[in-house]
């Protein structure tokens, strides 16, 4: 069921299961304009069910997820995994998937290739330690796009947050950059994905490549909700001290309170010592007026564009905070504790799934200077396990996503959702696009 979405942003109200209302391989690979084709909703979505990773993946907090296909049209999934070296990259196969979990195949380990950055995947002051790839991206013919971050540093700015590895004919690799883009770098270090050549010849200056991200480690320069940016795409020729360019599509800064996404108001805001805050803080906004506001314990992790004849949309993939949300430790004083997460941080008493639908005809108003980028808002928010029964992780989280124009398929990683060897796996979930 669909949603009205009231006033200049969307004020939520929740009906069933809709709670409110594309990496195809190459960048700027198109098939219609925004305004020639349906914008894709929920009830397009068909679940086609889960395949499992290999066991020789590494135990995933991230995860990530790329689509590769062969020039004999074989294709195979990337995602990265956890290690105590960085995180690595495995690619496995990408066998038909089963109805649910219990009976969903485990993929094949195809190659783990390890470290795929060979030394440009770094940060300022801080060399290469402590840095997470959080998105993967398949550029089209032998080339991997890579987005990462620091797993703490918070200070503003721009910095060096995307790179790319070849994969040569003779089995090696080689990498390249990294690049900085000319905004800070928590709005781009999550996901990758294709902006449709129409698209990007009439809105982003010809940009075929879009980044973006949720909040890291309550970073108060990232997007209080979805962001997305058309970016240069970068190539092995182009040098590191190129500044990429980028174009806003999506982004709501983190004040006013008011520009944050709009979400339903059904949380209330609390500080260190478990008391009721009335206040916005940079971390946290309270509901007001029954309108809710994205806080820090609000994730985004990975998107994709659907561009197909018939039917366009870019799909964000996260979760929201229920009950009570804080900064701080878990359990807090009064016995209120965050069921997923017991580390100082951002946290909730519960979390739900959220995946948010944008027609790219907003995003166009965004890139055209018709509206700000903030209020841009979604045409629908849904809970996937209560329209699909996909299995997620305690916290409900997605960490990358693909698309398959071939197919019309639509992937999704969903780590630690798999308990085989008791350190919890990640798991693919596929829709087809109706």
């Amino acid at each position: 069921m669909k949603v009205p979405l009231l006033g200049s942003i969307a004020q939520v109200l929740i009906f069933g299961h809709v709670l409110w209302a594309g990496d195809t391989g190459q960048a700027g690979k198109t098939h219609a304009t925004p305004s020639s084709a349906a914008t894709l909703t929920s009830s397009r979505l068909q679940y086609l069910g889960a395949i499992k990773v290999p066991l020789k993946v590494d135990d995933n907090a991230y995860g990530a997820l790329a689509l590769r296909t062969y020039p004999d049209g074989t294709k195979t999934f990337f995602i990265v995994g956890k290690t105590t070296a960085g995180t690595h990259a495995f690619e496995f196969t990408n066998p038909a998937p089963g109805r649910n979990l219990a009976v969903a195949p485990r993929a094949t380990l195809v190659r783990a290739w390890g470290d795929i950055y060979k030394g440009h995947r770094t940060w300022p002051k801080f060399g290469t330690g402590d840095l997470e790839t959080e998105g993967l991206f398949w550029l089209g013919g032998n080339t991997l796009l890579w987005v990462y971050g620091h797993n703490y540093d918070v200070s503003p700015g721009p910095k060096p947050v995307v790179g790319i590895t070849k994969f040569n004919p003779d089995g090696s690799i080689s990498a390249f950059g990294p690049w900085k883009a000319d905004i800070d770098a928590h709005r781009l270090r999550n996901y990758g994905v294709a902006v449709p050549a129409s698209f990007a010849q009439a809105y982003t200056g010809g940009r075929g490549l879009a980044l973006g991200a949720g909040i890291e480690s309550g970073a108060s320069s990232a997007s209080f909700g979805p962001s997305l940016f058309a970016v240069d795409t970068p190539n092995e020729s182009l040098p590191t001290s190129h500044l990429l360019t980028t174009k806003a599509l999506a982004f709501y800064p983190e004040e006013p309170y008011q520009q944050r996404l709009h979400r339903d108001a059904q949380y209330h805001v609390l500080n260190e010592r478990g008391v009721a805050l009335s206040q916005a803080t940079y971390q946290f906004a309270p509901a007001r007026a029954g309108v809710g506001y994205w806080g820090s314990a609000d994730y985004i992790r990975a998107s994709t564009w659907v561009d197909l004849p018939d039917v366009q949309g870019v799909m964000f993939f996260g979760r929201l905070g229920y009950d009570n949300m804080w900064y701080g430790n878990s359990p807090l004083p009064t016995g209120v504790q965050d069921p997923c997460h017991c580390t100082k941080g951002q946290h909730a008493s519960r979390y739900a799934a959220r995946w948010f639908f944008y027609a790219p005809a907003d995003l166009a108003k965004v890139a055209s200077g018709q509206i700000a980028s903030w209020q841009v808002t979604p045409t629908e928010a849904v809970d996937p396990t209560l329209l699909f029964n996909v299995q997620l992780n305690c916290d409900k989280m997605v960490s990358g996503a693909a698309f398959d124009p071939e197919t019309r398929t639509v992937y999704v990683c969903a780590p630690q959702a798999d308990n085989a060897k008791g350190a919890r796996l990640p798991v693919i979930h596929a829709f087809a696009i109706k």
